[in-house]
């Protein structure tokens, strides 16, 4: 059954935009669940309202991102001792250049490939000369590049929210194509990465899940 969203948008009802891929909706959530989901979508509302609410209010308040291709007994233990006061940590494991073709792909395969009419879909104009920008003109990309990365207006942010994907969820990019692309596996098999986490964990044999990775 196509959501209220779909319709509106000119989505034709689809669940996704891979056509080998079905998603089926949970049914007879109980009660609680439905309460929980509903506290956790006020808090994030709050927090967005009200920055001070924020877990870490600034950048400076984020640990440190760790050397990923540093497995030594120094590095590892650190980065043990940080998860234990934060609960996470983040690890530098891809050079820039790997993100951005990993950001391409999402963007291309994904995040402009929703089935809406075209008053829903992404448009960009340039900071510079107020131009529409082309995802797809090498000469528009490094600006394209800079406004999805950087922090967005709220005219942008209106925009991106009407033409964000089916299964969107809290905000992220939660179409089940993501969790399939050629560089989401390639991270999941990449030997530097397994290499790390393997000193992290003390564990040869390891099992990844097809989340956003």
């Amino acid at each position: 059954m196509p959501t209220a969203m779909s319709s509106l948008r000119g989505s034709g009802g689809k669940m996704s935009t891979a056509p080998s891929i079905v998603k089926s909706g949970v049914v007879g959530k109980d009660k609680s669940e439905k309460t929980k989901k509903q506290k956790r979508k006020k808090q994030a509302l709050n927090m967005l309202k009200d920055p001070t609410k924020r877990t870490f209010k600034v950048m400076e308040d984020v640990p440190p991102a760790f050397d990923g291709f540093d497995v030594s007994d120094e590095n590892i233990a650190a980065i043990k001792k940080s998860f234990m006061i934060n609960g996470f940590v983040r690890v530098k494991v891809a050079k820039k250049v790997r993100c951005c073709v990993f950001i391409h792909e999402m963007w291309e395969k994904i995040i402009l490939s929703q089935p809406w009419d075209v008053d829903y879909q992404i448009k960009l104009h340039s900071t510079i000369d107020g131009r529409l920008l082309d995802f797809h003109n090498p000469n528009d990309i490094n600006e394209y590049f800079k406004i999805i990365t950087s922090d967005l207006t709220p005219q942008v942010r209106k925009m991106m929210l009407n033409a964000w994907t089916l299964h969107r969820g809290f905000g992220a990019c939660c179409d089940p194509v993501v969790f399939h692309t050629e560089w989401a596996w390639g991270l999941r098999q990449n030997p530097k990465i397994y290499r790390f986490v393997k000193h992290c964990v003390g564990w040869k044999r390891l099992l990844v899940d097809d989340n956003r990775k």
